[in-house]
């Protein structure tokens, strides 16, 4: 008989703060309500060497496990409950609970208005069951560093749905306009670009970019890069670049 294979459950991680930052690991939640999705899901992370996945198949659970602290990144299933309006607030929650929380959300087909609010909500990426493991391994390490996770069609998609939605980008106007070199910045921070690789394109410090980062949060009462990104998504639906000549 083959052994029978363990996975690990949020019951099984440490139960301190403590024990979490002595590992190099990145700590995932891999949150489904089928237990067998999730379970497969973490053994296949664990197959990176850089990920330390449990899972949680309940609200209860996905709370109990944010509230801990433990961990860096949850990746959810866009049918984590059955109505997706719960879902939506579930992220919410997960999000309110801790901000430094990345939250990446699976989709197992594109669904343009779903994409839009689960961005709103406060997903950091959306990745389709469809893809490769090991792209889902980059979008988590991606995410852990607070950037920003999306395909070419999901962009699209977003940038296609939001130019229908004008509203939001002239509220933000209202409350402030940013100046060009911001809305450079603004504009990389949506293409998913870190700190780092911003201050090498535009060739400036990551001090410098900080502190734009800081005064474009201010400016348009926005706490978060996702948030900050679909301002410019907006921005760019809203005044489309000409075609080249």
């Amino acid at each position: 008989m083959n052994p029978q294979i363990e996975f690990p459950t949020t019951r099984e991680m440490p139960t301190t703060r403590t024990a979490d930052t002595s590992s190099p690991q990145l700590r995932v939640l891999v949150a489904d309500s089928a237990p067998m999705h999730s379970a497969l899901l973490a053994h296949a992370l664990h197959q990176d060497g850089q990920v330390v996945a449990a899972t949680a198949c309940s609200p209860q659970e996905l709370i109990e496990a944010a509230e801990s602290g433990l961990f860096r990144v949850v990746v959810m299933s866009a049918e984590f409950h059955e109505d997706t309006l719960q879902t939506l607030r579930l992220l919410r929650r997960v999000r309110k609970i801790d901000a430094n929380l990345a939250l990446v959300v699976l989709l197992n087909v594109l669904d343009r208005e779903l994409i839009v609010k689960l961005f709103q909500a406060g997903a950091q990426g959306i990745f389709l069951r469809s893809d490769c493991a090991s792209q889902l391994a980059r979008c988590i390490q991606c995410v852990s560093r607070g950037e920003i996770w999306v395909g070419s069609p999901e962009l699209n998609i977003l940038v296609d749905a939001l130019s229908e939605q004008p509203s939001q980008t002239a509220k933000m106007q209202a409350i402030s306009s940013l100046s060009p070199r911001e809305e450079e910045v603004a504009l990389l921070v949506a293409e998913g670009l870190s700190n780092r690789e911003i201050s090498d394109r535009l060739q400036l410090s990551e001090h410098t970019i900080k502190n734009y980062l800081f005064r474009m949060f201010e400016k348009l009462g926005v706490n978060t890069r996702v948030e900050l990104a679909l301002y410019s998504l907006e921005q760019r639906a809203a005044n489309p670049l000409p075609p080249p000549s």
